[in-house]
């Protein structure tokens, strides 16, 4: 073997280690993480009850978002009747970013750096194809796995992304923000809540919770263009939208975070979003390239190639399109080389009339 075969074989060997890393936090590692949190999140309220039982009597008030929280509840005389479950949902964030980091980015952060610092001892040929194969693992297995673990707990960063927005409302009305910082904190807010609806566990709410998520959202910016026109008076009313949105979030009644005269009137049904769709199906074309390009130059049998490329390259609109765009048996479809449309859910079997002449 030459010099030149023993530096494919190493490359194909190091890019074998990298793909199975982003197997494993793409499909293990969120499972590893749901195990783990309930423990870790045990172990951080005990820490947190021992801080509290250390600091009775000192008067210390809430720190970090709590505290702002607070500060801005009493100011804008809001009630804050789920305080306590706030305060859970805040730490139980820290948690799982704890959980996340430990088990599924430093796994895909390891081969990171080891292919990093082995980047320059390979040949001028082989430099590229290292790199681009790198960065797909590792934006595949790190992203990808994160994504699975938050997706049945979006609650938990809807929870903070409240907090956030009703702070930042109280800094505008203090005069320590601008009006443009809270319109990018409320526009945050309403797309994660969209989102939050259509990744529900509960099929037979999607529906419902997607249609009143969206007329949140539509109630947010219209308070938020009030508000970049009217100036700071218009921040007490956002926010009092966006305590009633942190008492619904916190008891997870997401049919009803604002009530129907807080909502704005029901708008026209639109056209589907085409730029995001548009953006989604460029992403997978882009990774579904990269792969069998990837695993082209590796010599693996264009038959492959086609079952591993195909499902990525819907992979994006998987997980990102709207409902019923694109569906798990699409992708089952698609990994068996399958390319034809799949019948609609409702498609009913056609009788084909006979060809047999009428009865004598």
């Amino acid at each position: 073997m030459n010099g030149t075969d023993s530096a494919r074989a190493q490359l194909g060997n190091e890019m074998a280690v990298l793909l199975g890393c982003a197997i494993y936090c793409l499909f293990l590692a969120p499972t590893v993480a749901r195990t783990v949190h309930p423990l870790a999140f045990r172990v951080a309220c005990w820490i947190r009850g021992r801080s509290d039982r250390e600091r009775a009597g000192t008067g210390t008030v809430a720190r970090g978002a709590l505290g702002k929280l607070d500060a801005a509840m009493v100011g804008f005389r809001l009630p804050f009747t789920c305080r306590q479950a706030v305060r859970d949902r805040l730490l139980e964030g820290w948690v799982m970013t704890a959980v996340t980091m430990v088990f599924i980015v430093a796994p895909m952060l390891i081969p990171f750096g080891m292919q990093t610092l082995a980047q320059s001892e390979r040949a001028e040929a082989n430099r590229g194809l290292a790199a681009i194969f790198t960065v797909a693992m590792v934006f595949i297995g790190a992203f990808g796995g994160t994504i699975r673990y938050f997706g049945p707990r979006l609650e938990v960063p809807a929870v903070r992304s409240v907090c956030s927005a009703l702070t930042t409302a109280h800094q505008v009305w203090q005069g320590k923000a601008t009006s443009k910082e809270l319109d990018a904190a409320v526009s945050g807010l309403s797309g994660l809540l969209v989102h939050r609806a259509q990744k529900d566990e509960r099929r037979w709410l999607r529906v419902e919770m997607t249609t009143h998520a969206k007329r949140v959202r539509e109630t947010l910016r219209a308070s938020s263009r009030k508000l970049l026109t009217s100036g700071t008076p218009a921040a007490a009313e956002v926010a009092d939208k966006l305590g009633k949105i942190l008492h619904g979030v916190t008891a997870t009644t997401y049919e009803t975070l604002l009530t129907a005269p807080d909502l704005v009137p029901e708008p026209d049904p639109g056209e589907p979003p085409k730029k995001q769709t548009a953006l989604l199906l460029g992403a997978g074309i882009i990774l579904s390239a990269g792969l069998a390009w990837g695993l082209s130059a590796l010599q693996i049998p264009d038959e492959v190639v086609l079952i591993v490329a195909l499902p990525v390259l819907v992979l994006p609109l998987y997980l990102g399109g709207a409902q019923g765009l694109v569906r798990a048996r699409d992708l089952l479809r698609f990994g068996q080389g399958n390319l034809e449309p799949a019948p609609p859910d409702n498609a009913t079997e056609v009788r084909q009339p006979s060809q047999e002449g009428p009865p004598g």
